[in-house]
């Protein structure tokens, strides 16, 4: 019988984990069904792109906390998935041609209510502000190895 796991972190990895990385092609063919404003296709539109980016807050949080280890990765996580519902609201789908737009905006709100919420300095860039927007969803499987590894 398999120990259930008791840390929070762990406890919120195994939630998330159901939710598959959403690539450009599937970015773009919820962009039709964002169109619907107001719509059921419009919400369930919304709530796949939030699910599918649950990963990326969870990887800048634990970038933020391995930079500023007093600062408390549950309470990073949670101010991330605001950021990232907020990303989600405000985010209209016109012109996102190649289906990476919307990755590229929650990426850097998140990171700055990251860097908010934790004091970060942030004339360093912030988490991702020396690299071009990435898909920075690990692959199949190794979801969690950056965490043991930090």
């Amino acid at each position: 019988m398999e120990e259930a796991a008791s840390d929070p972190l762990d406890l919120y990895l195994e939630s998330i984990a159901e939710f598959e990385p959403m690539g450009p092609e599937e970015c773009l063919e919820d962009h039709e069904a964002l169109a619907k404003t107001g719509s059921r296709a419009e919400a369930d539109a919304r709530e796949r792109l939030v699910e599918a980016h649950l990963t990326m807050v969870y990887q800048l949080a634990l970038t933020f906390t391995s930079r500023n280890p007093e600062v408390g990765a549950l309470a990073l996580i949670q101010a991330g998935n605001e950021a990232l519902l907020q990303a989600a609201s405000e985010h209209s789908p016109t012109g996102d041609i190649d289906g990476t737009e919307f990755q590229a905006f929650a990426q850097r709100l998140v990171d700055e209510t990251m860097r908010n919420a934790g004091g970060d300095d942030p004339s360093d860039g912030g988490l991702a502000g020396d690299r071009e927007p990435r898909r920075p969803h690990p692959p199949a499987g190794t979801l969690g190895a950056e965490r043991d590894h930090a």
